[in-house]
């Protein structure tokens, strides 16, 4: 079984601003950071990103909610041999 997690908690994903103070370079570059840490199962990268709060939605419809339980969440996924990265890529950003 193959497993596709969608991060949709952290609020960094949405629609285009012209200037914003280089907040969208730092956006875009998070969500590279992100890519390389779920292709790479680094579960420390990953959650150097996450806020207490942060909410993640898995493709299977299930919710975690804060930092422990996604922590202990993409800690179990990891492990799994038919874990799929959720790679996402940013078409525009609005601050």
């Amino acid at each position: 079984m193959k497993i596709l997690v969608a991060l949709l908690g952290a609020a960094l994903f949405s629609t285009g601003c012209a200037t914003n103070g280089g907040a969208e370079s730092d956006i875009r570059a998070a969500r590279a950071a992100l890519n390389v840490a779920l292709d790479k199962r680094d579960l420390a990268l990953m959650a150097s990103y996450w806020l207490p709060d942060v909410n993640t939605i898995g493709g299977d419809g299930s919710l975690w909610v804060g930092k422990d339980r996604n922590v202990a969440g993409f800690d179990e996924l990891f492990k799994n041999p038919d874990f799929v990265s959720g790679l996402r890529a940013l078409e525009s950003v609005e601050i």
